[in-house]
């Protein structure tokens, strides 16, 4: 078993805590979350601390829930199995993830942070069922990336391209890349295309 992974890279006072989980599946009921990772902003980009940290499973459960689902079915054996493996050997309990990375957000972000991430309420639900002391210190608004990807789209800014690693790290990078390229207006000048009326 592992420690979790914290890096602080600057001492000043985050204001968003982008977020990203993996899970076995999308079922609250019945799958588990495999991977947590989180990067604190100050302002949108000035990144303050990153964390991250696996989840520990029993490998057989795990991979059962995997091959339940059709996403991870579709996967690779080789990734399905070092994401087993990872779990097994370096994850810790999700109870004290969830006291870390709440006591990092207490200790550097100000509270209540606003989560962010791409189509971030769904990893919201799983942290009000399974994170409550990460949810308590969580502010009620969110910024999410794929709200401004839906106007992106209208205004006909080309999609940005992903590699879709689906890493917890690799995923918020990512999202906080696309983010400031949708800002940009995807090399439109938005003032140009948004309609007048």
């Amino acid at each position: 078993m592992s420690k979790p992974e914290i890096q602080l890279t600057n001492p000043q006072t985050a204001d968003f805590l982008w977020f990203d989980l993996e899970f076995s599946g999308l079922s609250l009921q019945n799958d588990v979350i495999i991977e947590v990772g989180a990067i604190a902003t100050q302002g949108l980009f000035d990144e303050q601390f990153e964390y991250h940290s696996f989840v520990q499973h029993e490998p057989n459960n795990l991979r059962r829930l995997m091959l339940n689902n059709p996403w991870w079915r579709a996967q690779s054996t080789s990734y399905r199995e070092d994401m087993i493996e990872r779990s097994h050997q370096e994850g810790i309990d999700l109870v004290a993830i969830d006291a870390n990375l709440a006591t990092l957000v207490r200790e550097h972000c100000a509270t209540p942070v606003h989560l962010a991430g791409n189509s971030i309420h769904n990893d919201r639900k799983w942290v009000e069922r399974y994170m409550p002391q990460t949810e308590g210190v969580l502010h009620y608004r969110m910024l999410d990336v794929s709200s401004l990807k839906l106007v992106a789209n209208q205004l006909g800014i080309a999609e940005y391209r992903k590699s879709n690693e689906h890493r917890s790290l690799a995923d918020i990078q990512e999202s906080i890349s696309e983010f400031r390229y949708l800002l940009a207006g995807g090399g439109l000048m938005l003032t140009d295309t948004i309609p007048k009326h």
